[in-house]
């Protein structure tokens, strides 16, 4: 992994994050196609904390497309929150039901602190 940080223009309010392979590539080729480039993809969830995700400010809607354990989703939300992410919506595909955290508002405003130092 390089030490270069990806920029997402700010018109972007929230991010989808495509989880799981095969079916995150065919999601995000479907977003591509149709001119929406606010996506990233994750094929294995495992590696969610190796990355630094730019999603400061950020809603991220997760859509996963493999099963998965409580510890893994836990640590993919601690890995968005650690980011900088607001609010992370999870859903199981295809699943209609959303999970949805939110990062508490005390550490908000300590963020907004931090940032203008």
């Amino acid at each position: 992994m390089g030490t270069g940080s990806l920029v997402i223009p700010s018109l972007y309010p929230f991010l989808y994050l495509f989880a799981g392979r095969p079916r995150c590539f065919t999601a995000a080729r479907e977003q591509k196609q149709e001119k929406k480039f606010n996506h990233l993809m994750l094929p294995e969830l495992t590696d969610a904390d190796l990355y630094r995700w730019p999603v400061e400010g950020c809603t991220v809607i997760v859509i996963l497309f493999i099963a998965t354990g409580e510890d893994t989703e836990a640590m993919l939300f601690a890995a968005l929150f650690r980011d900088g992410a607001c609010e992370v919506i999870l859903r199981h595909w295809p699943d209609t039901a959303l999970i949805i955290r939110r990062i508490p508002h005390a550490q908000r405003r300590h963020r907004v602190r931090d940032r203008r130092r």
